[in-house]
């Protein structure tokens, strides 16, 4: 196990989190190209609280049949979990942010939010 999935495990160990990725039924992405489609779910069992949410690995980890870790999702989300408005969205990826679903950041920012403690958001940002 090399040190970064280590220390997702870690993290995942630490606040109790059960954490499980599972091929989804190939839901398509809003870009293309895209990877494989995955369901994620994340339960802690106390108290109980359970988050699921699309993921989409790289197209060049499908091409080569990589399904993504612990380590790869958590570091994607990490960032995810501040962006508590629209503006806050536009500020951080400027003209980027032009061909976004700038409401479904801001949605799924709020279920981060929900599910994870402050501490637990803390250290989920040290995961990059």
């Amino acid at each position: 196990m090399d040190e970064y999935l280590k220390h997702a495990m870690d993290f995942l160990n630490k606040h109790n989190i059960e954490f499980s990725i599972e091929l989804g039924e190939g839901k398509p992405a809003k870009w293309n190209p895209s990877g494989d489609h995955y369901v994620v779910r994340m339960t802690k069992k106390n108290p109980r609280k359970q988050i699921t949410f699309d993921f989409w690995g790289s197209y060049h980890d499908m091409q080569e049949g990589i399904t993504p870790n612990e380590y790869d999702i958590l570091a994607c989300i990490s960032g995810n979990a501040f962006f508590t408005s629209a503006e806050e969205v536009y500020f951080e990826f400027g003209n980027d942010a032009q061909g976004m679903d700038v409401n479904a950041i801001v949605s799924f920012a709020k279920k981060l939010n929900n599910f994870f403690t402050d501490e637990e958001l803390e250290s989920l940002g040290e995961i990059r």
